[in-house]
């Protein structure tokens, strides 16, 4: 499993980009009804949650999540692996959605779906997350263990 973090100023932004027709979009988890409403009532939300603490300059905490060739993981897989990782980071209490694109493909044309975790980094007590210790916990998160292991396995931290 290959996973990138980024941080970013604009809800809309992020969810204009992820919930693109052509990105053959769909949400497979989410903690807020808005989600499955339409996309300016689920921007919105975001938007006025993160007012709860005005200091914050990049509310938007997007991780994305794309298998290794020859993964092959079901969908409860990829949710298992959401609410694993939203735990680990203690971002649970946070606003979160999980969107599945299948516009990619490996070079021998296997189709490659892809999940893109987008949390607010205001949470439900209005305080904000430590993404420093974020950073850390996100590189024992996706650290492989020394044999290859279903993937879904691989989001276990070392021992």
């Amino acid at each position: 499993m290959i996973a990138n973090v980024t941080r970013g100023k604009s809800f809309r932004k992020i969810f204009d980009y992820l919930l693109r027709e052509s990105k053959r979009a769909e949400i497979v988890y989410a903690n807020l009804a808005e989600a499955f409403v339409d996309k300016t009532k689920l921007v919105n939300k975001f938007e006025c949650h993160a007012l709860l603490h005005e200091r914050v300059r990049k509310p938007v905490y997007h991780l994305s999540l794309s298998p290794a060739h020859g993964d092959n993981l079901s969908p409860r897989d990829w949710i298992d692996s959401v609410k694993r990782i939203l735990t680990t980071l203690e971002l649970n209490h946070h606003q979160a959605i999980a969107i599945m694109h299948r516009d990619t493909y490996f070079p021998d044309g296997k189709s490659r779906p892809h999940l893109h975790l987008v949390v607010n980094a205001i949470g439900d007590d209005g305080l904000v997350a430590n993404f420093l210790l974020r950073l850390f916990q996100n590189r024992a998160l996706f650290a492989r263990t020394g044999k290859r292991e279903k993937s879904n396995s691989l989001i276990r931290v070392s021992r």
